[in-house]
């Protein structure tokens, strides 16, 4: 299969599924991307809730208004930082490999399991 891809500027809008993984996913591409993002996600737990606390640790603006997440994303790097992650595995999964790519010394804080 052949894609042709051609220069432009992405705008829309893009309903995550109700999937975790998804939102995990979106919530990070948003708080390195370039401009405000809103991603739609009809709910949120606990795992959800730690992907946020950590981008937000790292200099994203992220509020939740049902059922959407509001994403002001991450505009200065800190030198250093705390990632509580709680029991969420895919949060320090997703998190782990883009930390060091960016020169961040974090400190990963799990809890429970």
């Amino acid at each position: 299969m052949n894609v042709t891809l051609l220069p432009s500027v992405p705008s829309g809008i893009i309903r995550a599924i109700p999937s975790k993984s998804a939102a995990h996913r979106a919530l990070i591409c948003a708080a390195f991307s370039s401009s405000d993002t809103k991603i739609r996600c009809d709910g949120t737990n606990k795992d959800i809730e730690a992907t946020v606390e950590c981008l937000c640790a790292l200099g994203a603006n992220i509020v939740y208004e049902r059922p959407f997440f509001k994403v002001s994303p991450i505009k200065e790097l800190p030198k250093s930082v705390v990632l509580r992650c709680g029991e969420s595995g895919s949060t320090l999964r997703f998190l782990l490999p883009i930390i060091p790519a960016l020169g961040i010394e974090a400190s990963f804080v799990l809890e429970g399991r």
